[in-house]
């Protein structure tokens, strides 16, 4: 087993620098493959690469996260190393929704007349003429933005929100509220904090 990995890592092996803690901390070989567990390079054993690591190809200049090693030895003899990987891609989207489970739940609620929005707080400020509607919208906008990658789905609800804005306090105000609780429906996990304040505005 060993002379045909060390075969194929001649034949379609690949040079890698190690990233640990933003730095090249060592370059070694390593020849990408998969198994029912997923992708892996498989690297010689006693080779510099840690769990958490980042991995970059000279060639193909793949940027890949080990996210877990796994020795592999046949005859009692470790041949090779499984480095499972996850692209920098895949990376990034399991850290987003990490954040977003641990997100803390905050709502936001208005009271009195032309009041403006508390998070969990009581309202020491001076109240301004639709300054808390305005402020609402806003967030919900800003909050989209950081959740949505399709431009043109937040084109279309930055849309509604406007409407909502320059219907306050008018009878269309309420038909504009439902069109964007229907158009953001696949949206209310980020949205959820939100809904008491936007029902609250019907009534006002």
């Amino acid at each position: 087993m060993q002379a045909s990995f060390n075969r194929f890592m001649r034949q379609h092996g690949e040079w890698f620098d190690v990233i640990r803690n933003s730095e090249v901390v060592a370059q070694i070989q390593g020849l990408p493959n998969n198994d029912k567990s997923g992708p892996y390079i498989g690297f010689y054993e006693g080779s510099d690469v840690h769990q958490g690591d980042w991995i970059k190809g000279t060639k193909s200049n793949n940027l890949l996260y080990i996210d877990d090693l796994l020795s592999e030895s046949a005859y009692g003899k470790v041949f090779q190393v499984k480095g499972y990987y996850l692209t920098e891609r895949q990376y990034k989207k399991l850290e987003e929704e990490k954040e977003a489970s641990i997100k803390p739940n905050v709502n936001y609620y208005l009271h009195g007349d032309n009041s403006r929005v508390n998070n969990h707080s009581k309202d020491y400020s001076v109240n301004v003429i639709n300054a808390s509607t305005n402020e609402v919208i806003n967030e919900i906008l800003k909050v989209l933005k950081e959740s949505i990658d399709d431009k043109n789905e937040i084109d279309r609800l930055e849309k509604i929100l406007k409407d909502m804005q320059n219907t306050q306090n008018t009878s269309l105000f309420v038909d504009h509220y439902k069109n964007f609780v229907s158009s953001a429906a696949n949206h209310m996990t980020v949205l959820a904090p939100f809904i008491p304040a936007l029902s609250q505005m019907i009534g006002k």
